[in-house]
């Protein structure tokens, strides 16, 4: 009886093991399932990387680190020739322009400022592209500025020109303009002639707020920069064409005193102008430049004002290029930009 009753007690026993235990089982089946939904809710989709976008991006990044530097003045001109190449890249070769142009007229008044303290012989020194011993520290620093400042335009002049920039208004209204600078006018002559003429004379002949400004740029220009015959012919033409409709007003006096210097440089045009020239020299001669009118008088054999008065009509510059200092470009570097034609053509 007793053995019946254990059996029978073993046999409940072993059930509700086999039920816990089936329990357990599904319990861990559940849990598992869940855990395994879960994780495959969770699981991350590896992303397929653009290797060259990537990389692409990190340069743009590093490379609009340096230009934020060069922004903040954290470099030197000396430095900036570094990352010349910059102006050829797509993504941030115009702001590398614009930031090079600004920088390079703080420096070109900084080196006008700091040579009118030097003697002429300190002054040679620091311009010529001779390195010579400069014993002085700032003398050295300011030939360091001046060479890295000319570098810069030259490098500035190739990509211009193989580029075949000619949308230059920007530029000229607020580069050429500044006041102060001795070098950036040189940038003029980096351009296409044609262009540059088009330019002013189109803003001319609207009435622009810097006509006058802009009549001694242009007839510095024509003057100074090698045109062709019939570009020079045209050019003179448009000139005259265009003080002619300012008379009655003040800047027709300035532009007729402009185109007298012209006029003085290429004598050859003096029979197509005289008889509109000297009436006017005649009744307003001494009201004019002394230099630019005795100039002119003097080229073709005429009398000279021998009074003048000092009016507003005669304060102005007789040239808004130091033309000298661009001829000292020309021939000192003529040597390396032969030397990058060479180099160019290879």
């Amino acid at each position: 009886m007793r053995t019946k009753q254990k059996r029978k007690l073993t046999a409940i026993k072993t059930k509700e093991l086999e039920n816990k235990s089936s329990d357990d089982t599904k319990k861990q089946t559940h849990k598992r399932q869940r855990f395994d939904q879960k994780e495959k809710e969770e699981k991350i989709v590896p992303i397929v990387v653009d290797k060259e976008k990537l990389a692409l991006n990190l340069l743009k990044n590093d490379k609009n680190y340096v230009l934020e530097r060069i922004r903040k003045h954290h470099f030197s001109l000396c430095e900036i020739t570094n990352y010349i190449d910059y102006l050829s890249d797509e993504v941030v070769g115009i702001q590398f322009l614009e930031l090079v142009f600004d920088i390079l007229v703080d420096y070109d008044v900084k080196i006008v400022s700091e040579s009118e303290n030097l003697s002429p012989s300190d002054w040679y020194a620091v311009e010529s592209p001779v390195s010579t011993p400069i014993s002085d520290d700032r003398c050295r620093e300011l030939r360091e500025d001046v060479q890295s400042f000319i570098y810069l335009f030259l490098e500035i002049q190739k990509y211009l020109k193989s580029n075949h920039i000619t949308i230059i208004t920007e530029i000229f209204e607020k580069y050429i303009f500044t006041s102060g600078t001795r070098y950036m006018q040189f940038l003029m002559f980096n351009f296409d002639p044609e262009s540059v003429l088009i330019y002013f004379f189109s803003s001319i002949k609207r009435g622009h707020v810097l006509s006058e400004e802009m009549l001694g740029l242009v007839s510095s220009f024509i003057i100074n920069r090698k045109l062709s015959d019939e570009l020079l012919e045209k050019s003179i033409k448009v000139f005259f064409n265009l003080i002619k409709n300012f008379q009655g007003h003040s800047v027709f006096w300035t532009g007729l005193q402009f185109f007298l210097t012209i006029i003085t440089k290429y004598h050859q045009f003096y029979d197509e102008y005289s008889d509109f020239i000297l009436p006017l020299l005649q009744e307003k001669g001494c009201f004019l430049n002394k230099k630019i009118v005795n100039s002119f008088l003097k080229k073709f054999n005429h009398k000279p004002v021998k009074y003048f008065f000092k009016t507003s009509k005669g304060s102005i510059d007789r040239f808004f290029f130091d033309s000298l200092n661009i001829t000292m470009i020309k021939d000192s570097f003529a040597d390396e930009l032969q030397l990058n034609k060479s180099t160019d053509s290879l």
